[in-house]
């Protein structure tokens, strides 16, 4: 881990600690443990530095967010949930990435990746069929991402093929 990130947490963990009781209370991330991650960089590992983020390899980031995880829960899964959000964003065109960090490389994301939804090719896209009873930091969130697998072929009653497809929406 680089010396920036570790010092980071390091400097946050108090803070984040004291979050906690709030947290459980009100069921999502206090806005100042969200503060404090924005600010260090904690909610952009993955996203590439040509966005402004950090650019951070899959260990680096897992090793962050079970540190953080340690401190407070809420915090490490909001900081999971929003990189790894970011890291779906490599799926999308250019101006569907353009459009979403627009603003900066602070644009929070919210997910839903449980249970996925059905997506069936239609003429010009795709149809999404499916609810998700669960969306991380849906509260905090410039946009929504959300998994679906489109069925590409049905034989004897099972799918044949499917690739994941991510979606990012306004929040």
């Amino acid at each position: 881990m680089e010396t920036i990130t570790t010092a980071s947490s390091q400097t946050l963990q108090a803070s984040r600690e004291s979050q906690i009781a709030e947290e459980e209370n009100n069921r999502r991330i206090s806005s100042s443990v969200l503060d404090e991650l924005r600010q260090t960089g904690m909610l952009k590992l993955f996203l590439p530095q040509s966005l402004g983020g950090l650019e951070k390899d899959p260990v680096t980031v897992a090793r962050l967010v079970e540190k953080v995880s340690t401190e407070n829960t809420t915090a490490g899964w909001s900081m999971m949930v929003s990189n790894v959000s970011a890291w779906w964003c490599r799926a999308l065109s250019e101006k569907g990435v353009e459009t979403i960090f627009e603003k900066g490389s602070d644009t929070f994301i919210a997910g839903a990746f449980h249970p996925p939804m059905q997506a069936v090719r239609v003429n010009g896209g795709f149809q999404i069929n499916g609810r998700s009873p669960l969306t991380s930091n849906v509260h905090e969130a410039d946009f929504l991402s959300t998994l679906h697998f489109p069925i590409i072929g049905i034989s004897m009653g099972h799918y044949t093929s499917f690739q994941p497809l991510a979606q990012v929406s306004p929040a």
